[in-house]
């Protein structure tokens, strides 16, 4: 079987030194675009690099720290300090527990939520106009546009079992780094905050695997989308039948004419 070579050498300048000469071309992945008129299109975009460059990267390559430098990792305490929505747990009796209250930051360690029977996500600046959210295990995944401009909820329309679920709740933080040509230098993009949202059954309702179903929370600006719904073929994502019947109370008989 002929092998197939994902490089190519030739005669170009080299991307990190600049200078033309002998390189090893190399496809670095592809880039989707649309033009004004709607046309899309995709170009493969290639790295050219010379002995030199390659020597040059694999310097800096071995100089770097590990770990990353201190100033770069994502530390809990700034994640948390730095949050523009918390959570807040509501029991059947009782006050809401809320991620954060005068005694400082509780941990979801500290939430029963098989026992919650509704899990909000909300700001913490309760003059913000984002929007909450909240699981209720009767009426769903619901959005309130703003505690300012409303105090009714919306349901969002997605799938809630009909037979017992857990409550799922976690926070997704990540934290992409950059390295430049500078050795043990980095540097990197903000931290970003999901906060994610949903249910899980488990097989113990005769279900030959787990179903999960979540929705993510930008930390940022309030905005959603569903990002886990497993297996999609689960009959807990099936639209539900609305049965009804009809009563007759009484018959009246109309005159013809």
């Amino acid at each position: 079987m002929e092998q197939r070579l994902d490089y190519q050498i030739q005669l170009a300048p080299c991307v990190v030194t600049g200078e033309f000469g002998k390189v090893i071309v190399t496809n670095l992945g592809e880039v989707k675009f649309e033009l004004d008129n709607g046309e899309t299109g995709a170009v493969e975009v290639k790295g050219q690099f010379s002995e030199a460059g390659l020597e040059m990267m694999l310097r800096a390559l071995r100089a770097a720290p590990l770990p990353i430098p201190p100033a770069f990792e994502v530390i809990p305490q700034e994640v948390t300090k730095n949050l523009t929505y918390q959570w807040e747990a509501h029991y059947q009796n009782g006050q809401p527990l809320r991620q954060f209250d005068e005694a400082g930051e509780h941990h979801l360690g500290e939430v029963d939520l098989g026992k919650v029977l509704e899990f909000v996500v909300r700001p913490r600046d309760l003059a913000s106009s984002l929007p909450w959210f909240k699981l209720d295990r009767f009426v769903g995944l619901c959005r309130l546009e703003s505690s300012l401009s409303s105090h009714t909820w919306q349901r969002l329309g997605l799938p809630l079992p009909e037979v017992p679920f857990h409550l799922q709740y976690q926070r997704r933080v990540t934290k992409v780094l950059l390295a430049g040509p500078q050795v043990g230098v980095v540097d990197g993009y903000p931290t970003h905050v999901r906060h994610e949202l949903g249910w899980k059954v488990d097989t113990l309702h005769g279900d030959e695997t787990e179903t999960t179903f979540m929705i993510g929370i930008e930390d940022d600006d309030g905005s959603w989308q569903i990002v886990k719904e497993e297996p999609r073929d689960s009959r807990h994502f099936q639209h539900k039948r609305i049965e009804g019947s009809v009563r007759i109370l009484e018959l009246a008989e109309v005159p013809a004419g």
